[in-house]
Formats: structure tokens, sequence, C-alpha cells
């Protein structure tokens, strides 16, 4: 749901602009409050919305300025009105509020993660080029025909890793809670870090697969699947 309610939210914030005819600055932060209301929602995090969503469909910083206050205001009122229906105190991760910073020594393997997760977006954004940009032109696959063969791919590499089919975060949140490391000592952490660095990977390729041929979908929930999973390779 995460990639649709962007696209949705940015569409109305444009929409609403159109219609009270305002200029067109005025309509690109209505896009991106729009944008903001969505993701904080269906997130459930409004500053994660607002702050995504200003840096997300920018490249000029004079842009984000003028989008990230009303941001936060629509990203604040899209949570309000989602949990209204939904009910608080449900977070998208549960137990990520016991996570609380107490020292200073935490933070340098936090520097470890920042660079990991830099070269694993370069990876992530390596295996779609070299989907969309090399395989599927040599293929010379008609357009109707790609995604079914990215599809089948994304299968069979399924088969052999089925977490990369996870969509809606199971595997984090298990790795989160400590559940999947309940192992009483059957395998070792070395056994751990091979399976999450397989599972950054295979997410990676498999998300290239999927979307770079042509098929349905997006990567901003890959994204966050992949984010988790190098955290918790990092950890």
């Amino acid at each position: 749901p995460e990639g649709p309610i962007a696209a949705l939210g940015a569409a109305l914030g444009s929409t609403v602009g159109r219609l009270f005819r305002v200029t067109p600055r005025q309509r690109r932060a209505l896009l991106i409050a729009g944008c903001a209301a969505g993701i904080g929602a269906i997130f459930r995090c409004p500053l994660g919305g607002a702050l995504f969503a200003a840096a997300v469909l920018y490249r000029e910083p004079e842009f984000e300025a003028d989008g990230i206050v009303p941001g936060f205001i629509a990203s604040v009122v899209g949570y309000t009105a989602f949990m209204s229906f939904w009910g608080f105190g449900e977070p998208l991760l549960p137990g990520a509020g016991r996570l609380v910073f107490t020292s200073a020594a935490e933070l340098p393997p936090y520097l470890l993660l920042g660079v990991l997760c830099g070269l694993v977006s370069v990876l992530m954004g390596a295996s779609f080029r070299v989907v969309s940009d090399h395989l599927l032109p040599r293929s010379r696959l008609p357009y109707w025909l790609a995604p079914a063969v990215g599809g089948l791919a994304t299968g069979a590499l399924a088969c052999l890793l089925p977490q990369v089919m996870d969509g809606r975060y199971a595997f984090v949140r298990n790795m989160l809670d400590g559940s999947m490391l309940a192992t009483d000592g059957v395998v070792d952490w070395w056994w751990w870090t091979r399976l999450l660095a397989l599972v950054v990977v295979g997410k990676c390729v498999a998300t290239a697969l999927t979307v770079g041929s042509g098929a349905s979908g997006g990567v901003l929930g890959p994204s966050v699947f992949i984010g988790g999973a190098t955290g918790a390779l990092c950890g």
C-alpha cells in the first residue's frame, strides 16, 4: 500500500491546487502535502511522512522549504484521520517504542549502518539498470510478455529464498521482536549473518526483476524491507 498511497496523495494535492487555480509553486507544495499525508497515515509516522515527501519528490532546495511545513500539517492530519478509524496504539512495527537511546557509545555502529545502506542502495539501483537497460532490451520480448517472465524469475528466486516475497514486513517484524532469533543455539550468529546478506541481495534482485521488467509495483515498500534487513545484518 505504500507506493500507491504516495501517488494517490500527491495526485489529490495537485488536483486540489488545480481546483482552486493556485500558482504552480503552490500546487507543488500541495502535491508534497498530499504525499506526506498518505505516507504519514499508512506508515503511522507523521514526522517521517513529512520528511519523506519533502525529500523524495524534489531536487531543488527552494521547493523543499515551501513544502515541508504544509507537509508536516497534512501528515499529522492524515495520520489522525487514519488512526481515528483504525485505532491508536498499533504501530507498524510493534516493539519499536522500546528501542531508546541511552549512550553515545551506541552511535558508532550507525556510522557503519549508514555506509552499508548506501552501498545496498547502489546495488539496488544497479540491479534495476541491469534488468531494464540491458537484459530486457536484449531479450526482445514483447512488452506484454516481459512482466510475466520477470514474475517467473522472481518466483524461481523465491523458491530458493522465500523471504523475498514478504510484502508485509513480517520478516523485519520477527527480527525486531527477536522471535526469529530464538533458535536455542541451533544456529550461530554467522549463520544469521549469511542469511540476512542473502535476503538483502535477493530482495534487490527480486524487486528489479519485478518492477524492472514492467510489472505492477513500486520500490518504496521493498526499500523499507531492504533497509530493515540491512539494519538487522549490521546488528
